[in-house]
């Protein structure tokens, strides 16, 4: 539809498309969120990723739903708040990530997921989902409490929660079921002191959870504050750290642990300072004497005591986690000689087929099962990579940089008289298995095509210069530069000392040689040079702007600009000084 207004027609359609694409957030790293979602709201693939520039609720009585394979960042301090739905449901291909926007983030970047007592509970038929809140199949990394819940029950299932400061909050009656999570690395600072986990007054559904290096003063994976009991069933305690506290610290309340594998956890894998009797019977507690990691009444008698009979002899196999993700593989293909990107370069595996290569930065990323996978890299130009193999860790981005060889490498330079400091033509370069050159009148050559990586032998020869031999490798560079100097034939390495006055030097100790190859700089000490030859003298007067060329002329002399072959010379020096015959 067209509108005409003071005989301008506007295309209504142009205009609306003009408006939503300033009034959309957009970032060229991908969506800007921030605010309340007040209207049933879903994050597409296709959008992502979505960067949290200020907190986000979610009103109560509304629903944000976030695809699989979306990827969430937050900025510093940020958060996700839950007063309604939240249906974040990814899959062990695409799994959803919840993360901090920085490039390298650590644990507190964000704040963390926050599930408020008016969030939708979690319902179900049985055992199985049904709906309400839940996050499952994502990856949870970098905040201060990667999942908070307050008097709220989302399903929280099948993710990775690592890196945070502390893993889970759960406070005020929370009945969450978390059950096959991967629970690790989450460092317990902050003013829980523990790493994994910190239940206060809730009564959460902990079973087929892996804990492992998780670390805390307080405790390293569970802290359990309670009027009740906590049930534990089929978990896997390991590497887990706590320096004078326990993998699972009970304050008040009681424990109630069963098909649990407790190992290599330190200090103590159960610190009971409840006044009332756990239960951890049919758990697996490792190598070491149980009653030594276990810490209660027995050590002190105001507490109450942990019935640890039962005890299995191996690990129970049913314990812990059992999914994996996928990990993300990303290469960077560069040039090794400039560290410049490599765009097209093609990635070969037999663990994926891909037609995709290398973008303008020379950047590849695709998601890849676990396991080891074996890699070459090819480009256009350069040399094939050998296969490498590359660990693929579950839920992990692996990075790997490959640096091709040119196939192209060129060795060029300049030969010069190492005397006069001039350029040399016709002088003979030979680089072993390629065509011999000849430098041209600047003295320059160069060779187009050198294999990298191998050793190659330069040699420069001259009838009147000594000859150069130079051992390379063609990988230092992608041109190669050598400024080389020859030495004439007729240099002879010896000195001979002038005094002040008239000095005669041998002719014995010269052959054709110009004034200035043999003095140099000395001739600044010198009155005058003459030698005898073809009936008539010859003389050079270096303080002269001529150098004496008048002054022969009027004697009828010749100029000594070139020593003759076997010639005497006289030498009225200015002042003694040692000469180097050359």
């Amino acid at each position: 539809m067209n509108v005409e207004r003071n005989g301008v027609i506007f295309s209504v359609l142009s205009i609306f498309v003009f408006l939503v694409f300033v009034l959309t957030p957009f970032s060229a790293f991908g969506t800007d969120v921030s605010g309340t979602i007040s209207e049933d709201t879903t994050w597409a693939k296709a959008d992502s990723p979505f960067v949290v520039t200020g907190d986000i609720i979610v009103a109560e009585s509304f629903t944000l739903t976030i695809e699989a394979g979306v990827k969430v960042t937050f900025n510093e301090g940020k958060k996700l708040e839950v007063a309604g739905l939240l249906v974040a449901q990814g899959t062990s291909q695409n799994p959803i990530y919840f993360t901090s926007t920085k490039e390298t983030p650590s644990a507190g970047a964000w704040k963390g997921i926050f599930f408020l007592d008016s969030s939708s509970d979690a319902q179900f038929d049985g055992e199985n989902y049904q709906s309400g809140s839940i996050i499952e199949y994502c990856v949870v990394e970098y905040a201060e409490k990667g999942i908070s819940v307050n008097s709220a029950s989302p399903y929280i299932s099948r993710n990775f929660i690592r890196n945070n400061i502390l893993g889970f909050n759960l406070v005020s009656d929370a009945a969450s079921i978390i059950t096959g999570n991967e629970i690790y690395d989450n460092s317990g600072g902050g003013e829980d002191h523990t790493g994994g986990m910190n239940i206060l007054a809730a009564s959460p559904t902990i079973k087929l959870n892996t804990f492992r290096n998780n670390s805390g003063s307080k405790a390293s994976a569970i802290t359990y504050y309670g009027a009740g009991e906590l049930v534990i069933e089929n978990c896997h305690f390991k590497d887990n750290l706590s320096p004078g506290g326990g993998t699972i610290k009970c304050l008040a309340g009681n424990l109630h642990i069963s098909g649990s594998n407790f190992v290599n956890n330190t200090d103590y894998a159960l610190y009971n300072k409840s006044q009332a009797d756990s239960n951890a019977k049919g758990c697996y507690w490792g190598t070491q004497e149980i009653a030594a990691i276990i810490y209660d009444g027995s050590d002190d008698s105001q507490y109450g005591i942990v019935d640890y009979s039962e005890s299995l002899t191996a690990e129970n196999p049913e314990a812990g986690s059992s999914f994996e993700f996928q990990g993300t593989l990303h290469i960077k293909v560069q040039d090794i000689f400039t560290s410049g990107p490599i765009q097209g370069a093609t990635i070969t595996s037999a663990a994926f087929k891909t037609s995709d290569t290398t973008d303008v930065n020379g950047n590849f990323e695709i998601n890849v099962g676990p396991g080891t996978v074996s890699l070459i890299i090819s480009a256009n130009g350069y040399s094939t990579s050998d296969p490498v193999s590359v660990v693929i860790e579950s839920g992990e981005t692996t990075s790997k940089v490959f640096n091709l060889v040119p196939l192209n490498v060129q060795i060029s330079g300049i030969i010069r008289d190492g005397l006069t400091k001039g350029e040399l033509s016709g002088v003979s370069v030979i680089l072993d298995k390629l065509e011999p050159l000849v430098t041209e009148t600047d003295g320059t050559f160069a060779f187009e095509s050198v294999t990298p990586e191998e050793d190659h032998t330069l040699i420069v020869s001259h009838a009147d210069y000594v000859p150069v031999k130079i051992n390379l490798n063609a990988v230092s560079d992608e041109t190669m530069t050598y400024d080389i100097y020859l030495t004439p034939n007729s240099r002879v390495y010896n000195t001979v000392s002038l005094s002040s006055g008239w000095n005669l030097i041998s002719p014995n100790n010269f052959k054709a040689k110009t004034i200035l190859s043999v003095f140099g700089d000395d001739l600044t000490k010198i009155v005058s040079v003459w030698t005898w030859s073809g009936n008539s003298w010859k003389v050079y007067l270096p303080q002269e702007d001529d150098n004496g060329a008048a002054y022969a002329a009027g004697k009828g002399f010749d100029l000594l600009d070139e020593i003759p072959k076997n010639s005497g010379i006289w030498v009225n020096a200015l002042e003694a000084f040692t000469l180097e015959i050359k």
